[in-house]
């Protein structure tokens, strides 16, 4: 059933606009309003209802009016098993379709899915999920193009929300997400889903299939990331991010890209390593699972050393970066409080176990001959950064200063008695 005609109150008070299939020998369908829904001096309220009953359902409300202005927000749930579908697809324009009001996807019932879709951009209400209710809710972006939640989500669900992309479009949420309920990324397409805003969530978030990026310094509030197989989290290029919580040995991919991540609580150094190894896979950084950097694996198979680097930072926090060889602190350049820290922590050519910081770069669990070649072998020293954001001017060299120039000198001299000790050993 498609309704074409405008609808429109111009009366104070509040008004209702209500979609309810009721009888179990309509188990499914499809209701359109391809007109304008407005209000003037009152409010209008939609409400999608699937009303109690015993066959499962699939019934669909969308919306593909281009201009609908009502306040009054929009609510559906539902009361029995299946699917309540709203799905906002506008034949043109890109935030027309829905309401300026809130949006709550569900309080009881039945799985509640929210599809964007046809020509949307944005969308500029608030999101309550499923607040007081235990059913499943989705919010997915259906055909090509990008879609941006730009007011607050707020999850308070006690059963998951699931985030998904299933074409090539993504789902951008770039306000807060705040509540406690589980979230869950699983996605069909190549779109990823992407976290920018600053968020309080606190409800775990797992990376089931497709990919999750974050984009801003603190996206997931307190939330614990688990990665697990088939599903990948990104950082967006040069981001500076920290989660409270990352497993990333669950069998998912973390891929730092050309960022920086902290990981504030509950990760150790031994377990960020042992995720580091795995996607480290053979020097090429293209393990399938672990911690890795797709950005090193492009330089490596262009032959430029690049790597994964990580930091202890010693009050319960670690962090791993995109890195190059030698840069023991990961501030993106290659300087001499870097040959000082090879030198002055004196693990070379000990056997003693060492971090990076201390310049085992090679995952080898010690400092030797090795890794001093790969210090040497960035010619990076000095140069100035070698990470430079997008846009920004590229890196600079410099001549080295006498000091550099003696611990090079040192850091060399070092290496070469090292060679000859196990030639003549």
């Amino acid at each position: 059933l498609v309704i074409s005609g405008n609808v429109t109150s111009g009366n104070a008070g509040g008004h209702q606009l209500r979609f309810t299939p009721v009888r179990d020998s309509t188990p499914s369908s499809l209701l359109e309003y391809s007109g304008n829904i407005s209000n003037g001096v009152g409010s209008i309220n939609m409400v999608f209802r699937v009303d109690s009953g015993t066959t499962p359902h699939t019934h669909t409300l969308r919306l593909s009016g281009t201009g609908n202005t009502f306040t009054g927000g929009i609510t559906f749930n539902g009361g029995r098993p299946g699917t309540a579908t709203l799905e906002s697809s506008p034949a043109s324009g890109t935030t027309g379709a829905l309401s300026t009001g809130a949006l709550t996807l569900g309080t009881s019932g039945s799985t509640a899915t929210l599809n964007l879709g046809g020509s949307l951009s944005t969308v500029t209400e608030v999101c309550n999920i499923n607040a007081g209710g235990t059913g499943p809710r989705q919010i997915a972006v259906i055909g090509a193009g990008n879609r941006i939640l730009s007011g607050i989500v707020n999850a308070t669900t006690t059963g998951t929300l699931t985030l998904a992309c299933s074409n090539a479009g993504n789902l951008t949420i770039s306000n807060a997400i705040d509540g406690t309920g589980p979230i869950t990324i699983s996605s069909t397409g190549s779109g990823k889903v992407i976290f920018s805003g600053t968020g309080n969530f606190s409800g775990p978030t797992t990376v089931q299939a497709g990919g999750l990026q974050l984009a801003a310094g603190s996206p997931l509030g307190t939330s614990t990331i688990t990665p697990i197989a088939g599903g990948t989290l990104s950082l967006s290029p040069y981001a500076v991010t920290t989660v409270t919580g990352l497993l990333p040995n669950a069998g998912g991919l973390t891929d730092v890209g050309n960022g920086f991540m902290t990981v504030s609580s509950g990760l150790s150094a031994v377990d960020m390593v042992t995720a580091i190894v795995a996607g480290r896979g053979d020097g090429s950084w293209t393990g399938a699972s672990g911690i890795t950097s797709s950005v090193a694996a492009a330089d490596v198979a262009s032959s430029i050393p690049r790597a994964v680097g990580w930091l202890d930072n010693g009050d319960g926090s670690v962090s791993f970066a995109f890195a190059a060889p030698g840069d023991t602190n990961i501030d993106w350049q290659v300087d001499v409080l870097d040959a000082g820290n090879f030198l002055s922590f004196g693990k070379f050519d000990t056997g003693l176990p060492a971090t990076w910081q201390e310049g085992d770069f090679t995952y080898d669990g010690v400092v030797d001959v090795l890794d001093a070649a790969d210090f040497f072998g960035t010619g990076l020293y000095d140069a100035g950064t070698y990470n430079p954001p997008a846009g920004a001017a590229g890196a600079v060299a410099a001549v080295p200063e006498p000091s550099g120039l003696a611990l090079l000198a040192c850091l060399g001299g070092m290496a070469v008695a090292a060679y000859r000790r196990r030639r003549t050993a």
